[in-house]
């Protein structure tokens, strides 16, 4: 789309406030991972650089997600991680999925008929095991790390609209936008 997914704007804010705004309220710290420094410091937050370079993607911002909340000694048993192209997370979304956090496992929402491990719960107890699947290459996806351990999930309504909507095209931008009424 021309630039950062983060930096697009969205009835005026870029998609990058728009997650801040609506997740900071429901954790107890927020942390940018990716991305220039400068983002998280205009903001106020901190930054951390994916764990493991080289393209890893979600998994290596995972890892240092976990890597963060032990650095900062959070007392949670879990990590939230969510990606910057969901302007419409639900202002419960943290809540609701912790109240099905007593297995240990990853709880992850689902919205129509797809699961979002975008916007999800992580046990920080995976951390050994993200950090030896990317390190070797056995694991290559979110979708593989929840399959091999097993998950929960929490639905979510997709009407009036669906609060895991990603902003990946000018023509879901265009959607975004009506469903804002701009």
């Amino acid at each position: 789309m021309g630039e950062a997914k983060a930096l697009i704007r969205l009835g005026g804010k870029p998609l990058l406030d728009r997650v801040v705004e609506s997740i900071a309220p429901q954790v107890s710290s927020v942390v940018i991972v990716g991305g220039p420094p400068e983002w998280a410091e205009q903001r106020g937050l901190d930054h951390r650089a994916d764990a493991i370079a080289g393209g890893r993607g979600p998994l290596a911002g995972l890892l240092a997600a976990m890597d963060y909340a032990a650095q900062i000694k959070s007392n949670s048993d879990f990590v939230f991680v969510t990606a910057t192209d969901m302007p419409f997370l639900p202002p419960d979304l943290v809540s609701r999925l912790l109240e099905d956090s007593d297995k240990g496992l990853p709880v992850i929402p689902r919205s129509g008929n797809r699961l979002q491990p975008l916007a999800a719960l992580w046990p920080r107890d995976m951390h050994s095991k993200i950090a030896s699947g990317l390190r070797g290459k056995s694991v290559e996806s979110m979708k593989d790390l929840y399959q091999d351990t097993g998950f929960q999930e929490v639905s979510f309504e997709t009407v009036p609209l669906d609060p895991f909507f990603n902003v990946n095209t000018p023509e879901d931008l265009g959607v975004a936008e009506r469903w804002l009424g701009i």
